[in-house]
């Protein structure tokens, strides 16, 4: 699964989907720009099969420092 988080104002999140082991897996994010705070569409794809798709309508407008990190394996916790 995915989830992409807008500073806490929305959570935009994927479903799980279950894969074999040896199953290699992707996340692929089309954006919708030029320019900052566009949106875009985010696609989890296994073994060159779209397994799930999201539009998201905004995206951060500024850019993140180099401690950000893009979590891979890491459980979203729901709030509210």
């Amino acid at each position: 699964m995915f989830a992409y988080n807008l500073f806490d104002l929305k959570r935009y999140c994927g479903k799980a989907v279950q894969l074999a082991p040896e199953a290699h897996a992707w996340f692929d994010f089309k954006y919708d720009g030029p320019g900052p705070g566009k949106g875009g569409t985010g696609c989890v794809v296994g073994d060159g099969k779209q397994l799930d798709r999201k539009t998201i309508p905004h995206t951060m407008p500024l850019r993140l420092t180099f401690f950000e990190t893009f979590d891979v394996g890491a459980i979203p916790v729901p709030r509210g």
